[in-house]
């Protein structure tokens, strides 16, 4: 009945639930920045990213500038060794929807809580290491809400295209060259392609000569069918 009557009520504690979620897999990642480098991160929290212990720093699901969004304290040296997060929760009455902190006292006896962390909202913490609750209690020690993390925008990798097909490069009409005969290497052979049959006798080139038997034409004897004259002019 409550769930049907109150259905915001059912958003919040989905909310929660995400919440704890979020922390838990932000206290695994830093855990696991810790047993590389031997000391927690300092912020921003994107060195978990480029340590590749997380692929994204969660945002609270609610967060606006009436809900705060996580909170990171560590104990402020260049190798940190404690940590804590913080997070607001809609419905913090249960005993596992706590902050462990509040169980802790500094030396003088204080709650072992940021003085700001009332008046953020904050009602909710993980704890990573041992706490010095004296730096925590300081007057100098305020809780600032993480950045909203915004994923980097990926760069569509470019779909290689087929290169165009190269145009074949113009071959230059060859300058005619004066016919020398070299009659006793020269080749020679019918085409009867060629409609005219007194053309149809050519001579091919025999060596590296250009002018020598360059292209030219024989003489075709139709009785015999063969070729005459092979050194003979066109």
């Amino acid at each position: 009945m409550l769930a049907i009557l109150n259905p915001i009520a059912q958003i919040e504690k989905a909310q929660d639930a995400q919440r704890m979620h979020d922390l838990k897999q932000l206290q695994t990642a830093l855990d696991s920045y810790y047993n590389d480098d031997n000391y927690y991160p300092i912020q921003p929290l994107s060195a978990l990213i480029t340590a590749k212990s997380i692929q994204a720093i969660p945002n609270d699901p609610a967060v606006s500038s009436s809900w705060p969004n996580y909170a990171y304290l560590n104990d402020s040296s260049n190798n940190p060794q404690w940590n804590v997060l913080f997070a607001k929760l809609a419905f913090p009455s249960s005993s596992s929807s706590s902050c462990p902190l509040a169980q802790l006292e500094d030396s003088s006896g204080n709650t072992c809580l940021p003085p700001n962390y009332s008046s953020l909202g904050y009602n909710y913490c993980v704890i990573s290491g041992n706490v010095d609750c004296d730096l925590i209690t300081s007057p100098s020690t305020t809780l600032s809400p993480l950045p909203i993390f915004t994923p980097p925008t990926l760069t569509p990798i470019p779909i290689p295209t087929s290169p165009p097909t190269p145009t074949p490069p113009l071959m230059p009409t060859p300058t005619p060259h004066p016919f020398y005969c070299s009659c006793s290497t020269a080749i020679y052979w019918i085409d009867l392609t060629i409609k005219d049959p007194t053309k149809q006798c050519l001579v091919e080139q025999p060596d590296s000569n250009p002018d020598s038997n360059f292209d030219r034409y024989c003489s075709y004897d139709p009785d015999t069918q063969s070729c005459i004259r092979p050194c003979s002019q066109p």
